[in-house]
C-alpha cells in the first residue's frame, strides 16, 4: 500500500490532471460531506413545507457522488504507477509481482464499490422525489408572482404577462 501512496506522489510531481481536478473539489466536498445527511434528513422531514430543502440535499449528495467517480481514475492510476515502480525498482520479482498486482487491484475495487454505492443512494433519493410527488401532488411545483406592465402610457389597462407561471419537475 505504501507503493500506492508513492504512485500518488508521482501523480502530484507530474501534475496528473485528474488529481488536480479532484484536489480542486476537495473544499466543496469537505463542506458537503459534513452537512449533506442533515440537509437530506431535514428535507425529508420538512418536505410538505419546504420541499426545496430536499432538492438542495440531493444536489449536494450528487456532488459527493461526482467526487467518488472522479476519484476512480486517480486511484487506478496510482496503483498502475505503484506496480511499475515496484517492478522497475526490483522490489517485486516474477514470483510476487502477481500478488502485488492483486492487492492493488482489490484496493482499487474498494473505490469502485464506494462510487457505485454512492450512485445507488443518489438514485434512491431522486426516486424519493417521484414517490413524494405521487403522495403530495404539486409538492415540487413552485409558483412565481404575477408580472404586470403597462401596454402604453395613455391610461390603458395593465396587461398581465403571467398570472401563474409554474416550474414543474418531470414526474413519471
Amino acid at each position: 500500500m505504501a507503493a500506492h501512496e508513492t504512485g500518488h506522489a508521482v501523480q502530484h510531481a507530474k501534475a496528473y490532471a485528474w488529481l488536480g481536478f479532484r484536489s480542486a473539489l476537495v473544499p466543496a466536498v469537505s463542506f458537503t460531506s459534513k452537512w449533506v445527511q442533515w440537509i437530506l434528513l431535514a428535507g425529508i422531514l420538512l418536505v410538505r413545507t419546504f420541499p426545496a430543502l430536499l432538492l438542495a440535499g440531493i444536489v449536494l449528495f450528487a456532488l459527493t457522488t461526482l467526487f467518488s467517480f472522479i476519484t476512480l481514475p486517480v486511484e487506478i492510476d496510482a496503483s498502475r504507477r505503484a506496480l511499475a515502480w515496484l517492478s522497475n525498482a526490483g522490489i517485486t520479482s516474477y514470483q510476487n509481482q502477481q500478488m502485488a498486482q492483486d492487492a492493488l487491484k482489490w484496493a482499487a475495487y474498494t473505490y469502485v464499490i464506494t462510487a457505485l454505492g454512492s450512485l445507488a443512494a443518489l438514485l434512491y433519493y431522486i426516486n424519493d422525489i417521484y414517490r413524494i410527488e405521487r403522495v403530495i401532488p404539486d409538492a415540487f411545483t413552485f409558483t412565481t408572482s404575477v408580472v404586470r406592465f403597462p401596454i402604453c402610457s395613455d391610461n390603458q389597462p395593465y396587461h398581465t404577462a403571467a398570472t401563474k407561471s409554474q416550474i414543474h419537475l418531470p414526474v413519471r
